[in-house]
């Protein structure tokens, strides 16, 4: 129910990972890692895990970021705006005196870059530009330009990717167990975006095991209703689909369907 954990090679021969896929590092070996870093972020460790699962993004390219970015929140302004992808500008986060953004909790920041990173991974940062994985999102990231090398940017990551993913691979029953309050099948907009069609199953419940209202769980399928896996999502990124619109109807039907 995940989507592959895709490792290929870029044109140098160097290995590479998309930013959308199943956790390629489980949640113990995630916190283990900030943890024998000795990161500020390590005491939500968890949290911030979960806000890369949320976002899609394999929370092995938040971490590797992470360290390239701030030695795991350690170095530069990242440790005082608990910032995972040390972001610039936008109005939902105050910003510090150089125009970075500052968040109230390492989770938040990771929450952040997920969702930034989520759209990297969709290809919609710019327009006819290829950013779906560590090696090519570098290129408009942390561009040449700016003094950056993006070549050795998508090469560390994609390292250190290897690395954890075989020292501390996701267990697919483990990460992917949710309790659900409720099921109740509907079709739902992603971003308000009609091309971007899903189908939530019910409301997951919070560890405590009081009903988490504000995300679904929902059923996610690729093009032509490949790679079919389960996601959660935030409530407020979701709209109903209109079923009077008969294209919409159509969409969903062609997008996704259950075995009879």
């Amino acid at each position: 129910m995940t989507p592959a954990r895709l490792a290929t090679t870029n044109v140098r021969g160097v290995t590479d990972f998309t930013i959308l896929a199943a956790p390629r590092i489980s949640r113990a070996g995630f916190a283990q890692v900030l943890e024998a870093n000795h990161s500020p972020a390590a005491p939500e460790a968890s949290s911030c895990y979960d806000a890369y699962v949320a976002a899609g993004v394999d929370p092995a390219v938040g971490l590797a970021m992470f360290r390239k970015e701030s030695t795991f929140g350690k170095a530069g302004r990242a440790k005082t705006n608990r910032s995972w992808g040390n972001i610039r500008h936008g109005t939902k986060f105050p910003t510090d005196d150089k125009g970075f953004r500052m968040y109230p909790s390492w989770t938040a920041g990771a929450a952040d870059t997920g969702r930034l990173l989520a759209i990297y991974g969709r290809n919609e940062i710019k327009k006819n530009v290829d950013t779906s994985t560590v090696q090519t999102f570098p290129f408009v990231w942390a561009p040449s330009a700016d003094g950056n090398a993006p070549d050795k940017y998508g090469d560390a990551l994609a390292g250190w990717i290897g690395e954890w993913s075989a020292a501390f691979p996701a267990n697919d029953e483990e990460e992917e167990e949710v309790e659900v309050y409720q099921f109740a099948m509907e079709r739902w907009f992603i971003d308000g975006n009609p091309a971007r069609l899903v189908t939530t199953v019910g409301t997951p419940l919070r560890p405590d095991g009081t009903p988490d209202f504000k995300r679904r769980l929902a059923l996610v399928s690729g093009k032509g209703g490949t790679n079919l896996r389960l996601m959660l999502f935030d409530r407020t990124r979701l709209t109903p689909v209109d079923w009077s619109n008969a294209a919409a109807l159509t969409e969903a039907l062609k997008t996704f369907s259950l075995p009879a």
